[in-house]
């Protein structure tokens, strides 16, 4: 019985299919309205978003560069490799890319990507910039324009991003040369709508040592916020940066191996002046010391009841995870150290 009952549904199915051919599905297609509708609002959609291809290279390559000064304050000068794309969103993509300022090039850049807004494409002066990614850039920069990635902050990023990926800096002192470079993993731009207020963060690499660093600027209180986090030295700071005076100063929370610390600094032209205490009515240690930027070398100074002295040679101590990141293989930099201690803590023979 149910072997009949296959056949005769198998029978059906072939009458219908040999029924089916192009010139049917057609019929069908052209009886159906809202398949019909559906067909011409995708092809209408495509054509929209394909209106850009149409402009003049050079007026778009203009028209962005504008727009980016504008809204960023920074002033890129795109190549002639410039290409459009609306998938997966409407976005330019740029390479080889460089950044101004006061007529100095401050940064070459591998590749921009710029995704702007779905409305407006049939204006070339009204594109709205969405969001806008760098990759593989290499900041050249020094003590005149060393607030770059700072100054960034005052811009508008309300529903907009400033994305930098895996990128350099250079800092480099008077005579171009280089003290150190920052290897920026991620970093971003954008706008906290619960905290209201733009927020710079970014994952970076320095001597070979990985941490996060979040920033925002307080304009009322002309104080800039940022959180130090550097999880290999189990070392996390919080700074209050005021900088309304020609000399800078400043206040962080230090918390290293779980044991919270004061650091109070002066910052200069050319000098960096600082204490460092524990958070006690009484201090148990104390260290003074001061860093000169031109040329660079350090000095430190510190006094303690008691010194623990794993914190400096065990295996998860401070010098041995300073001595895994190779920073003190940098021939630029030069340390003298004098500390103090009544006595060495669970070290007998000293």
């Amino acid at each position: 019985m149910n072997h009949k009952i296959n056949l005769s549904i198998n029978s059906l199915i072939e009458k219908y299919l040999n029924k089916l051919n192009s010139k049917n599905l057609i019929n069908f297609a052209l009886s159906n309205k809202v398949f019909l509708a559906i067909v011409a609002t995708i092809i209408l959609f495509l054509s929209y978003l394909s209106i850009p291809y149409i402009f003049n290279k050079i007026e778009i390559k203009s028209e962005l560069e504008n727009q980016l000064l504008k809204k960023f304050d920074i002033n890129f000068k795109f190549s002639k490799n410039f290409e459009y794309n609306f998938l997966p969103r409407p976005n330019f993509s740029v390479e080889n890319s460089i950044i101004f300022e006061n007529r100095s090039e401050i940064s070459d850049i591998k590749q921009i990507k710029i995704y702007v807004s779905i409305k407006n494409l049939f204006s070339l002066k009204n594109i709205d910039i969405k969001n806008i990614i760098l990759e593989n850039a290499n900041f050249n920069l020094n003590k005149k324009n060393s607030d770059f990635f700072i100054d960034l902050l005052n811009n508008d990023f309300y529903e907009t991003s400033f994305i930098i990926k895996n990128s350099n800096i250079f800092f480099r002192n008077i005579n171009n040369e280089v003290l150190f470079i920052n290897n920026i993993l991620r970093a971003s731009y954008f706008f906290d709508e619960k905290e209201l207020k733009n927020i710079f963060y970014s994952e970076n690499e320095i001597f070979n040592l990985p941490y996060s660093l979040e920033i925002f600027n307080d304009k009322n209180e002309k104080k800039l916020y940022s959180k130090l986090n550097i999880d290999l030295l189990k070392l996390q700071i919080e700074n209050d940066h005021f900088y309304d005076n020609r000399i800078k100063t400043g206040s962080s929370e230090v918390i290293f191996n779980k044991i919270k610390s004061i650091f109070k600094y002066k910052l200069g032209e050319n000098n960096l002046e600082f204490n460092y205490f524990d958070k006690k009515d009484e201090p148990n240690f104390l260290y003074k010391g001061n860093f000169n930027f031109k040329p660079f070398y350090s000095s430190l100074y510190g006094v303690s009841k008691e010194f623990n002295i794993n914190h400096l040679l065990s295996n998860n101590g401070i010098f041995s995870q300073i001595l895994k990141t190779e920073l003190l293989n940098n021939k630029n930099i030069d340390f003298k150290i004098d500390l103090k201690a009544d006595r060495i803590q669970y070290s007998d023979n000293f």
